[in-house]
């Protein structure tokens, strides 16, 4: 409705603007004189220009028109294209624009596209710049982008990831050839050598930053490290055995402590020249070893015994290396010490872990054994200085601690039947037998000593019922207060006679006569209780005293007779027993 009025606003406009202009066309025409014909002729005249020009303008709008609509499609063209370079969704503008605004949207979206496309290329170059030195450097592909195309975001953010794991294997692969020339220069100088190849000069004599870190370089620095590492070793190998074989030389010809010490204290290195050295002194030594052959082979059957020691070997498997008892001393016996000296020590590293865990039992089973000997022991409560408990701990951590020791051993030993196919020996037996066989004499030895304990009760019991029992009666406590030297007669004190008198002679006569009355029980009193003899009413105690002897010695005759005819009549008891000492 509103266009409809803007049109007849405008062509009331153009009317009047017509108007007016002919208006003042005529007032010219009149003034200058024109004819009615002529005036009609430029009449006509002033319409076809105005037809002319209107035309004109519709020509241009409809122009205008075909190139907006040709930018619109050149642009939404473009806008698809840039679009998919950059990986995004079509543009789609908004419904209802005119072809004006939809070219200038468009437009907009073109600019903002290509943009984004520049950012995107330049970002790219930075991005490949840095790739690429990093790839030089460690030898590896670029992360691939087609050449001519925008990478999208994605790549983009690929690259960087790329470029990150680039720059982080950079710098560990430096740190480890820091790390790495900084060994193999120590190494070199301990196996006192310098660089042989171009690969190892590279390394020790030219920059880091001119190192290429590639992985063939970095798996060559490693295998040239632990080649180095080997000789090292190897080098420190040869070193400790020829000083043990030193030591042991040393041990054999007894050479004073101080010697050794100030020779190893100048030797304790493992270069070359310190190997040299070493072997120039076990040389020398071997001289010594053959001029003191008896003296070598004496001490070397000492270490010999030790480590039998060590290795719990019975008195068979000893046995087995005869030349130990060989008198006749040569050089190949002592050769053959020295094969049987390898041959326990092989055994025993072979073996050292479960020969150590039965060192580890045998010492706890002889600490079981010296807190039971403690605990039978009646004067260890007399103890007032916290030991009973600690003592009591430690004890009950030794039962719990001994049966799992013993559970181990077992599974290792176990395990050591299985690999071998032979038993595991400890003094000549397996070890579970070995254990066994001690926890049942233990027991044994226990029991025997319980029924020792309840026999020699039953025998005081016995004696108490038959001599009485011996009173404990305490001992007399000194009365601090008094003093320790008796009371003296003041001088010049009279001495006072104590007389009897008539109430203390009657008590006289009253125990006198209860003590003939005892003498008299006494001596007709015997071991069978049947004789009764005439009653001796003189009787003085000493009699008494000499017949209860006479009872004494007469009741020790008859309980010996009756000992012997008892162990007579039952000589299996006996003979148990002395089967229990014997295991025992």
């Amino acid at each position: 409705m509103s266009s409809k009025r803007c049109r007849e606003s405008m062509k009331l406009e153009v009317a009047e603007c017509l108007e007016h202009s002919l208006e003042q066309l005529r007032d010219i025409w009149d003034e200058i004189g024109i004819c009615e014909e002529q005036r009609v002729e430029r009449q006509n005249v002033v319409l076809h220009h105005m037809r002319n020009l209107l035309s004109e303008m519709v020509s241009e709008e409809r122009d205008l028109r075909r190139r907006l609509l040709a930018s619109v499609e050149n642009c939404g063209q473009e806008v698809v294209t840039i679009s998919k370079e950059l990986g995004l969704q079509p543009f789609q503008p908004e419904e209802g624009l005119t072809i004006l605004q939809l070219e200038k949207s468009l437009r907009q979206k073109v600019e903002s596209l290509n943009k984004e496309k520049s950012e995107r290329m330049a970002k790219l170059k930075q991005l490949k710049d840095r790739e690429q030195h990093l790839c030089d450097l460690l030898c590896t592909t670029p992360y691939y982008i087609p050449s001519g195309t925008v990478p999208t975001t994605e790549q983009l953010e690929t690259l960087k990831d790329h470029i990150q794991t680039l720059t982080t294997e950079k710098e560990s692969r430096q740190q480890i050839l820091s790390g790495t020339k900084k060994k193999i220069i120590s190494l070199l100088a301990d196996l006192e050598q310098g660089p042989n190849t171009s690969f190892e000069r590279d390394i020790v004599c030219e920059e880091e930053d001119s190192f290429l870190l590639s992985k063939e370089n970095m798996e060559a620095l490693r295998v040239l490290h632990q080649e180095l590492e080997f000789k090292q070793k190897e080098n420190q190998g040869i070193a400790d055995h020829l000083r043990e074989q030193i030591a042991s030389l040393w041990n054999r010809l007894l050479y004073p402590a101080e010697e050794r010490d100030e020779y190893l204290a100048s030797h304790q290195g493992y270069k070359p020249s310190d190997i040299k050295v070493l072997r120039e002194e076990f040389a020398r030594l071997e001289e010594l070893k053959m001029q003191n052959l008896k003296r070598v082979t004496q001490a070397s059957r000492e270490e010999i015994a030790l480590w039998w020691d060590k290795c719990y070997f019975s008195r068979q498997q000893r046995n087995e290396f005869a030349g130990f008892y060989d008198d006749e001393f040569t050089e190949e016996l002592l050769l053959q010490h020295d094969e049987e000296l390898a041959r326990v020590k092989a055994y025993y590293e072979k073996n050292k872990e479960i020969l150590e865990c039965i060192k580890k039992r045998e010492e706890m089973w002889k600490q079981m054994l010296e807190f039971e000997k403690r605990a039978n022991d009646p004067n260890r409560y007399n103890n007032r200085g916290g030991n009973l408990l600690q003592e009591e701990k430690e004890r009950k951590k030794i039962n719990r601690d001994l049966p799992k020791l013993e559970k181990i051993l077992a599974e290792q030993i176990s395990s050591y039947e299985e690999k071998t196919g032979a038993p595991f020996l400890v003094d000549g037996c397996r070890f579970m037998d070995y254990v066994q066989m001690q926890w049942a004499a233990h027991e044994q030895e226990k029991q025997l000593r319980k029924e020792e304990r309840i026999k020699a009760k039953h025998l005081q019991t016995e004696n108490e019922m038959t001599f009485g029992s011996k009173p404990n009666t305490p001992a007399k406590r000194r009365n601090p207060n008094c003093s320790k030297t008796p009371n003296k007669r003041l001088k010049g004190t009279p001495k006072r006679v104590l007389r009897p008198t008539g109430a203390r002679l009657a008590h006289r006569k009253a125990l006198a006569e209860r003590n003939a009355d005892m003498s008299h029980a006494f001596s007709t009193s015997t071991i069978s209780g049947g004789h009764h003899g005439p009653v001796n009413s003189n009787m003085s105690i000493t009699s008494a005293c000499s017949s209860y002897s006479d009872f004494a010695r007469e009741f020790d005759a008859k309980r010996k007779n009756n000992c012997r005819s008892s162990s007579a009549s039952s000589p299996t008891s006996l003979s148990s027993s002395r089967s229990r000492i014997t295991l025992l």
